[in-house]
């Protein structure tokens, strides 16, 4: 009895450490990548403030570039999706986009190195470089995160967010110290990040296995059987521009949000009090209760499909806006530590939903990412501009409650349903012009694979789903799925059970006789 117990325990640990190996670029290079865009958005208080190099004019054009660029660089690289993403996965790209980002972090650092005498133009260039090659790297992880269950990101979202917590405070005791140190830091992050990114999309078994390829007799190819390659994804076609503005319903009001709870978890945690001499400990307890309970809402899904699962976080977000309030209404002046625990659980939010919806309707992460991270950078702007004439610190903090729970109802209204990405998805068609009769000799059929893909199209299959539909199509049962999948046999129960119910068909006979004839005659999605 206690060798079984003690066989288990260590097998549990044995997987633990090897999840840990196999994730660990995630969890760090992400973490370095949120330290990273922390940098761009406070570049001017964070590196100037104490030391009055610039004017308050040009200190706001300094955060605008990284407000403006980054945003307008996320929507063209999610509209021209097709033509970029093969260059943003080659090596020689990735160091490219970590040199730019360092050499443009060395440029807007020039100011402090110098104290002051480099010129304005430089530092401004500088940080339009940086950010133009921030938003590339951003949506590289937006990448490596669609290949992981939601579960799996979510804790290691988790982890990259106390990392990166550790490394901001790390960076605030150099910006006390001196500047050598911080210009030096914020030039590291962006080689560091790409170098992370890059391993975590390439040498991670969990995201690139070896490619092995058959060929049909109908001359199409596929993955061998048991073998899992790099393009996997069979992505949703839809309308971009209908898309994005349907993701921006939703950013937008979020990234107002976001853009206050930065501010005022800025000034809580680094304004008000100089860390060297004080540290934020009540800054401890409130983070780490959001992201235990972060963990926990997600510790469920962690042996079937979470891909619904993060839109659920957002309720939670508005009931700890009403908590986290209460120290600002009632001891104000002071900082609001619980704020930047509200803050760590809405980064979470905020990185979960994107890959959601990439999972759940395979929509490219590009796409997906490019649109709601440059939304987002939106909502941050109006907040910059708002503060800028009229700062948050001026506005009674009752009024700043009421209006995040407002644009986080609207946001939550706003999300994307079933019925919405329906409308958007331009389901692809075999032929251009009229479909030949099915009784006709000459008629075409479409290739196994295609069919498969079309009725995942039709009836908005996840990527899963649709990697269970193309086996239970070919006769396979749960106990082939379950082994050639590698997944437990309640998940493999649960994906049929909602395959079943999204094809309207009560058994597998109906389901390869839906995908046999998904070319002949068009299927009706069920609703």
């Amino acid at each position: 009895m206690i060798n079984t117990i003690a066989g288990s325990l260590r097998d549990k640990a044995t997987a633990l450490s090897y999840a840990l190996y196999i994730e660990g670029p995630l969890v760090v290079g992400f973490a370095i990548q949120l330290l990273w865009l922390f940098i761009l958005f406070f570049q001017a208080p964070f590196f100037l403030d104490g030391y009055h190099y610039l004017d308050e004019s040009r200190s706001t054009l300094l955060s605008l570039s990284f407000l403006v660029v980054f945003p307008a660089t996320c929507f063209a690289i999610g509209y021209y999706r097709d033509r970029v993403t093969k260059y943003l996965r080659k090596k020689s790209v990735h160091f490219l986009m970590g040199l730019c980002g360092a050499v443009g972090m060395l440029g807007t650092g020039s100011i402090m190195l110098t104290g002051g005498e480099a010129p304005f133009a430089l530092a401004l260039a500088g940080a339009v470089l940086t950010s133009f090659a921030c938003a590339p790297s951003t949506l590289l992880w937006g990448e490596a995160a669609r290949r992981r269950d939601q579960s799996i990101l979510a804790i290691a979202t988790i982890l990259s967010l106390l990392l990166a917590f550790a490394f901001i405070l790390a960076l605030a005791y150099f910006a006390e110290a001196g500047t050598l140190g911080i210009v030096i830091v914020a030039c590291m992050c962006p080689l560091f990040s790409v170098v992370f990114v890059y391993k975590a999309q390439h040498d991670n078994e969990s995201y690139f296995k070896p490619q092995e390829f058959v060929t049909l007799p109908d001359g199409t190819t596929r993955a061998k059987e048991g073998k899992a390659w790099v393009e996997t994804f069979h992505n949703l076609r839809i309308s971009k521009r209908a898309f994005a503005l349907r993701l921006g319903k939703s950013a937008v009001p979020f990234g107002i949000v976001y853009g206050s709870l930065l501010l005022e978890g800025y000034r809580s945690l680094l304004w008000k009090t100089p860390l060297v001499n004080d540290f934020p400990v009540e800054t401890l307890c409130p983070l780490m209760a959001v992201l235990l309970f972060t963990g926990l809402f997600f510790w469920p899904y962690r042996h079937e499909d979470g891909s619904y699962a993060s839109h659920q976080l957002v309720p939670f977000l508005l009931v700890f806006v009403l908590f986290s309030c209460s120290q600002g209404l009632f001891d104000a002046g002071s900082p609001n530590y619980a704020c930047v625990a509200l803050l760590a659980l809405a980064s979470v939010v905020f990185w979960l939903y994107p890959a959601e919806l990439t999972m759940r309707y395979r929509v490219s992460s590009m796409i997906t990412f490019g649109f709601f991270n440059g939304f987002l950078t939106l909502g941050l702007l109006a907040v910059f501009a708002v503060n800028a004439f009229l700062p948050l610190e001026a506005i009674p903090y009752y009024l700043i409650t009421l209006a995040r729970i407002a644009l986080l109802l609207l946001g939550y209204l706003s999300l994307v349903t079933n019925d919405q990405m329906r409308e958007i998805a331009t389901l692809a068609t075999a032929q251009t012009e009229e479909t030949p009769s099915p009784d006709s000799p000459k008629a075409h059929r479409a290739p196994f694979t295609q069919r498969c893909h079309l009725v995942a199209d039709t009836f908005l299959l996840s990527q899963r789903e649709l990697e269970i539909l193309c086996l239970l199509a070919k006769g396979r049962n749960a106990a082939y799925v379950q082994k050639e999948l590698v997944i437990s046999e309640g998940t493999v129960r649960t994906h049929m059970r909602n395959i079943y119910r999204k094809l309207d068909v009560h058994s597998q006979q109906e389901l390869m006789d839906l995908v046999d004839t998904i070319d002949r005659q068009p299927a009706s999605p069920t609703r």
